[in-house]
């Protein structure tokens, strides 16, 4: 599942496409510098009153894909399951992004920043399900 959102920051907005293996993957990077948070007081991302770990795609998402034929028509049913996941994915990265130590790391700074507007060459012929306000998410 590959998500398209949208950064906001007071300076300039873009858009981040990356797969959600991406978020789990920065949500695991970022594990030690919300710790060391957690540790100080801070906001650890255990759920417990901090920032909670990046939701994981709905395992029937991924027991309805085809992989056979990626272009193929979403149920509705499965479509919810996409906006569930995006809305999941999105709200986690805009709590990271409330936490200066994990907004001002270098391992966030790439996952944001490197090709972060360009859709990579094997999802260029996927269509895209579109949201308000301009957030995309292709399967």
């Amino acid at each position: 599942v590959i998500h398209a959102i949208s950064v906001s920051q007071p300076v300039q907005s873009w858009t981040v496409i990356r797969d959600h293996v991406d978020f789990l993957a920065m949500d695991n990077a970022l594990g030690g510098v919300l710790a060391s948070l957690a540790g100080s007081g801070g906001s650890g991302n255990d759920g417990g009153g901090g920032i909670p770990s990046c939701p994981p795609v709905p395992p029937e998402l991924l027991a309805s894909a085809s992989p056979s034929d990626p272009t193929a028509a979403l149920t509705a049913s499965q479509a919810d399951l996409l906006v569930r996941s995006r809305h999941g994915a999105q709200q986690w990265l805009s709590r990271i992004l409330s936490v200066a130590a994990a907004r001002e790391s270098p391992v966030m700074r790439q996952f944001l920043c490197y090709g972060a507007n360009v859709v990579p060459p094997q999802f260029q012929a996927i269509s895209w399900i579109t949201f308000g306000g301009g957030h995309s998410v292709r399967q």
